[in-house]
């Protein structure tokens, strides 16, 4: 944190940002917005967020129970709600549970950004049910 006189304070970031031997120590940084931890779904469903890195992303991928589903598409737009967080931070990956045992699951999304830092998003475990108990792609509450 640097505080003092605006054009004296951005000066002294730049003089830090032109002393850094590399792309930067942090990781993107994120969120898994949907579908919510606790819910219900079936059939297609919306895995989305948002993400964004200070070298850019490289890519978000989706994990269901650890296991690789699918790459989302990211720089989506985005209605920004952090202080200086780009509007094009949204991601979006269309899960088929179908693919998976009805149940329980755990759903990660995994950010990586252009100087190679990986950042795990918190996990959302999320029932399947495409036994026909819940209308495809539709969410409920979980009991």
């Amino acid at each position: 944190v640097l505080v003092g006189p605006v054009n004296e304070m951005r000066a002294a970031i730049y003089n830090l940002h032109r002393g850094q031997p590399g792309p930067g120590p942090l990781p993107p940084l994120g969120f898994l917005s949907t579908p919510q931890g606790g819910t219900t779904v079936a059939g297609r469903v919306d895995v989305s967020g948002w993400a964004w890195g200070l070298t850019g992303l490289l890519g978000v991928d989706v994990y269901v129970d650890g296991a690789w589903a699918g790459a989302a598409k990211h720089g989506l737009p985005l209605e920004p709600w952090l202080p200086g967080q780009p509007s094009d931070s949204g991601y979006a990956y269309e899960l088929d549970t179908t693919r998976y045992t009805d149940g329980v699951h755990e759903i990660v999304a995994r950010a990586t950004d252009h100087a190679g830092h990986v950042a795990t998003f918190q996990t959302m475990r999320v029932t399947f049910a495409n036994c026909g108990c819940a209308p495809s792609g539709a969410l409920t509450s979980h009991p």
